[in-house]
């Protein structure tokens, strides 16, 4: 049984379009406000954006189960969880990353993870990518590179967080790669919240082993945390993992890199922050290769 076509039918495929937009406009207010929650530390971010989102869908799933509604149990249930699991890392590996080596390294090897994803989906699960997939990937990050460095290829290092980058690339394939197989078979608020549940479980851990900071930070810095939870997990990545239903994650995955650019807009349009010429070159690179996947993915008429 396949989990997912490149082809779907063309209602769902404008749905799952539709809401894919309207997912990447809703994330990428996320560093926006990840800028206002700085006082903590990017895996405290993380555990309370993972465990507010599931906290908010835990009396819905809770009504459902004593309506009798919820789903059998089966593998869908670990893959979810797994994807969680791997989502929570990608988020508390990246964010190390950051600390150690500066932004620009590890944010731009964890955008290699449509390369991972699209090799998943290839060799092993045998199934079809979309049209110009791997051209367009390679299109695509040379636009993602082009945005992070600034043109500025000597800001780049091959160091530990290079390598934190990379991880957390593959720890952001393996969520959309399991969490694409448990929406298979689970309704999207199920899925929802078994991974933010997945995530929280194996971040909070971390934060205590760690000893990062989690409380007594500023009145800016919960409101902030606050809409991450509410308005960028419980919103955005909800629209996701409906859209993981309708979509393959070899889609999936390049599209969500259009998600930096839009917040490349947003900063400048509220933030008054400029754009180089080298980022606007790139964002059109990425936007380009997004559209060519997309488009090589959209059911042909007749």
């Amino acid at each position: 049984m396949r989990v997912a076509t490149t082809r779907p039918a063309r209602r769902d495929g404008a749905r799952a379009y539709g809401l894919l937009t309207l997912a990447l406009l809703v994330l990428g207010f996320a560093p926006l406000l990840v800028r206002y929650a700085r006082q903590a530390p990017g895996p405290v971010i993380a555990a309370y954006r993972m465990s507010g989102a599931w906290l908010l869908t835990t009396p819905y799933v809770a009504y459902r189960a004593w309506r009798g509604q919820r789903p059998a149990w089966s593998r869908a249930w670990v893959w979810a969880l797994l994807g969680g699991v791997c989502f929570g890392l990608d988020l508390a590996v990246w964010s190390t990353g950051v600390v150690l080596s500066g932004a620009t390294t590890p944010t731009l090897l964890v955008n290699t993870s449509p390369v991972w994803v699209g090799l998943v989906t290839r060799w092993l699960w045998r199934e079809p990518l979309p049209r110009g997939f791997w051209p367009a990937v390679g299109v695509m990050l040379l636009g993602a590179a082009l945005v992070v460095t600034r043109g500025q290829w000597d800001a780049l290092a091959w160091d530990l967080g290079a390598w934190l980058g990379l991880a957390a690339a593959l720890f952001f394939a393996g969520y959309q790669l399991f969490a694409q197989r448990a929406r298979a078979h689970i309704p999207t608020a199920w899925g929802f919240w078994l991974t933010t549940g997945g995530a929280a479980l194996v971040l909070w851990p971390l934060v205590a082993l760690v000893g990062w900071p989690w409380r007594g930070f500023s009145a800016q810095t919960w409101w902030a945390l606050a809409a991450l939870a509410v308005v960028v997990q419980s919103g955005g990545w909800l629209l996701i993992q409906e859209v993981q239903g309708l979509l393959p994650a070899a889609v999936i995955a390049p599209a969500l890199l259009g998600q930096p650019i839009l917040t490349a807009v947003l900063a400048a349009a509220l933030l008054g922050e400029r754009l180089t010429g080298v980022q606007i070159v790139g964002g059109a690179l990425v936007l380009v290769s997004v559209y060519w996947i997309l488009r090589g993915a959209t059911p042909r008429q007749g």
